[in-house]
């Protein structure tokens, strides 16, 4: 099996993913203290999408988002995250992907090889991906690591599988690349981005509050999105030059990450 090197997922503010009382589910002093630091940490709107370990009732959507927003207001979590999406490393990558984009689009796999110096066998995708990580240097380790994730996440989601993406030939991602995500790379990779910078700031999600967060973010992400072809589409502006505009734009990035989505 091929894996990308380097990349630990789960650290930060809270520590990575692991046992204690921040990773079990339950009542108890255990959910009560994940609940009291992070209302320390980002207040009590965050607080809020943990209470439902004692409850029960499930990760609510509504709280996620709230979530989602308190994260990036505290401790300039919001700050950090627009170091990272200015960094060379995210920022190379970004548009490599788009080039990607274009050579998937055409059906052949011979200017993809030729442009990363890949080949067509087994696990090809995963090389490719690598490869990406490789020539954008710049940023620093922890805007490596998360440009590393995101591209897993966005490489998965254009083959379709886990599978595909450490194994699969040449042939079989080019017959099974998803269009419709290739139609919505920035949001797809902005959205991926916030996962994963998430990830490095909340104490270990169970289970079920996985797909919550990660759907929270993806809808942060096309906010964000939304806002950016509202703001400057009419510049010419377009989904290729989001990054740039973002580095030009800080405090405008800022703002929009931290608003409740429509």
């Amino acid at each position: 099996m091929k894996m990308l090197g380097g990349l630990e997922m789960g650290t930060g503010s809270f520590g990575g993913a692991g046992s204690g009382a921040l990773g079990r589910s339950g009542s108890g002093a255990g959910t009560r203290s994940i609940v009291d630091r992070i209302k320390a940490a980002f207040g009590g709107g965050a607080a809020e999408f943990f209470s439902w370990r004692s409850s029960g009732v499930g990760p609510d959507a509504a709280k996620a988002d709230q979530l989602v927003r308190d994260t990036l207001k505290g401790r300039n979590v919001g700050g950090f995250l627009l170091k990272v999406l200015t960094s060379a490393t995210v920022n190379g990558c970004f548009d490599d992907l788009f080039k990607l984009s274009a050579m998937l689009r055409d059906g052949q796999w011979e200017p993809i090889a030729a442009e990363f110096g890949i080949g067509n066998g087994p696990g090809c995708f995963a090389d490719l991906a690598s490869r990406m990580l490789e020539r954008n240097q710049g940023g620093g380790e922890t805007a490596r690591e998360v440009a590393n994730s995101t591209i897993l996440d966005v490489l998965i989601a254009v083959c379709g599988s886990d599978d595909l993406f450490l194994d699969g030939t040449a042939d079989q991602i080019l017959a099974s690349v998803h269009v419709e995500v290739l139609d919505s790379l920035s949001g797809h990779f902005l959205g991926a981005l916030l996962w994963r910078d998430l990830q490095r700031e909340l104490p270990p999600l169970q289970a079920a509050e996985i797909p919550v967060v990660k759907d929270a973010a993806q809808r942060l992400a096309d906010h964000l999105i939304e806002r950016f072809d509202r703001r400057f589409h009419a510049d010419g502006v377009s989904h290729r030059d989001l990054l740039r505009t973002v580095t030009d734009n800080q405090q405008w990035t800022l703002d929009k990450l931290r608003e409740k989505a429509a």
